[in-house]
């Protein structure tokens, strides 16, 4: 998939016929290129990715952004992380950023990630938002799924 619109929207089916979502996609660039996001700035309430503001929580890959509708950790599902089966190569990592102090999630998110092989670190995001930006710089296949500081744990 590429997109070289900057802020194109896609559309997305979820697995398991659960109907169609929408995401924004941030920064988005044509996917053949080297070009990599960098996580530029932070605040309580909202990210900078590539000098765009998001004033949300945050799934950050490798070559773009995608707004992601979770607002607390209990939120954060297997549903809330289909994004990370639906693109082709499936991340190898996953930083999740749970926001001011770190915190447990739901065994099943754990579980459900184990057996599609993607590897995950939990932390506080504004460490994740570091971990994520070397990591990326490395050329590694990481994807950081980043709730703000001010999020409802």
């Amino acid at each position: 998939m590429a997109c070289a619109l900057r802020g194109c929207r896609w559309m997305l089916r979820a697995a398991g016929g659960g109907g169609i979502e929408s995401m924004d996609v941030i920064g988005a660039r044509a996917m053949r290129g080297p070009r990599r996001v960098q996580i530029t700035g932070y605040s309580a309430s909202s990210f900078t990715v590539d000098d765009v503001s998001i004033k949300n929580a945050v799934l950050v890959f490798p070559q773009f952004a995608l707004v992601w509708k979770v607002r607390s950790q209990k939120d954060i599902t297997r549903d809330s992380l289909i994004a990370l089966e639906l693109f082709n190569p499936k991340p190898q990592t996953l930083i999740i950023g749970t926001g001011a102090h770190g915190s447990k999630l739901d065994p099943r998110v754990f579980s459900h990630l184990r057996a599609t092989g993607i590897s995950f670190e939990m932390m506080d995001t504004q460490t994740a938002l570091s971990t994520f930006n070397v990591l990326n710089a490395e050329l590694r296949n990481v994807v950081a799924a980043l709730l703000p500081a001010d999020c409802i744990s």
